[in-house]
């Protein structure tokens, strides 16, 4: 699979040499990954895609680690929207900083897996949110998605609520997803991934939460965090999005190009992210790394015990919103 990614990267970049004329238009794409990652891939494929359907007139400056939009990515919203930044392939928890309904993927347990997801996205409450953008001069073009979240951890599984009492874990800085591992006992750690890694090499927490396809991304994870456990009450849907001036400059001819463009890199990424989680065993780098899934009976009850966390903050989300996402959810076919 990797290899196949790389390919078409390498492929991409000879073409956009090749093709490239001197009167290029060349924009600023912003990513929160590498391109050899599901992330960066799915940017990188949309700016070899304009590029190819345009002969090299349109070319995106892929930017990858999010370096052009403050430490993790805290600032790309803001960017984007203001026009520092021209196009970018984002993370919805992130943006949600600045778009409040946007905190909906970070509910406790409301979104537990790819189809619930899709569900969301692909329902009236995805138009919903992308309206929602459109009002800070952003123009979202499609859903992405970063795939699932695990817990790396030396305890053995942690598929139980009781497992978690009592452990250190670097958690995301998201505040339902912090709070709810604060509600389940866990010491939450405020730390970069790069920062977790060093303190688990030093034995000074048991694990760290964060993205699968970070994690199987990492050339060298610290010895003894043999045991990876799908974590089911979060979900991160990316989304691909130009600033709204840049997006008025393009001729129609150019926007169905780039519109057309975004939607197929972004089903190709969200298949790569969710690839790791569905093929575990074929696909993940770490031969030695054990792959846990939560029980549909423990995610429930995970969802129960954390119920005050979740409507704590749909009022923040947007207490109609979450009243509908559920109904959506609640609707799907058994």
């Amino acid at each position: 699979m990797k290899r196949g990614w790389m390919e078409r990267i390498l492929v991409g970049l000879l073409a956009i040499w090749v093709l490239t004329p001197a009167h290029a238009e060349t924009y600023l794409l912003s990513t929160g990954a590498p391109i050899n990652h599901p992330w960066g891939f799915g940017a990188r494929l949309w700016a070899d895609l304009v590029a190819e359907r345009t002969e090299g007139r349109i070319v995106f400056d892929v930017v990858p680690d999010a370096v052009a939009a403050g430490e993790g990515g805290e600032l790309e919203f803001s960017a984007l929207s203001r026009g520092v930044i021209d196009l970018a392939v984002g993370s919805s928890l992130i943006w949600s900083r600045d778009v409040p309904s946007l905190g909906l993927f970070a509910l406790p347990c409301l979104v537990t897996n790819e189809q619930e997801l899709e569900e969301i996205v692909t329902s009236t409450i995805g138009e919903r949110l992308f309206i929602d953008i459109r009002g800070f001069n952003v123009v979202p073009l499609a859903w992405g998605d970063a795939g699932a979240y695990v817990i790396a951890s030396r305890s053995g599984p942690l598929d139980h609520s009781e497992d978690l009492a009592g452990i250190s874990l670097r958690v995301p800085e998201i505040g339902p997803v912090r709070q709810a591992f604060t509600m389940l006992g866990v010491d939450a750690i405020a730390a970069s991934p790069r920062q977790a890694l060093l303190q688990m090499r030093l034995g000074m927490i048991d694990g760290s939460v964060g993205r699968l396809a970070d994690m199987n991304a990492e050339p060298d994870l610290p010895e003894a965090y043999d045991t990876w456990t799908r974590w089911p009450c979060v979900a991160e849907p990316l989304i691909f999005a130009v600033n709204r001036d840049l997006w008025a400059q393009w001729s129609t001819e150019d926007r169905v190009i780039v519109g057309q463009a975004a939607l197929e890199a972004a089903i190709a990424q969200a298949e790569a992210a969710r690839i790791l989680a569905r093929n575990q065993g074929a696909v993940l780098e770490w031969d030695d790394v054990v792959f846990v899934d939560v029980t549909r009976s423990h995610a429930l009850k995970l969802a129960q015990e954390l119920e005050p966390i979740f409507y704590e903050w749909a009022g923040d989300v947007g207490t109609d919103l979450v009243r509908d996402a559920q109904a959506v959810l609640d609707a799907r076919s058994p």
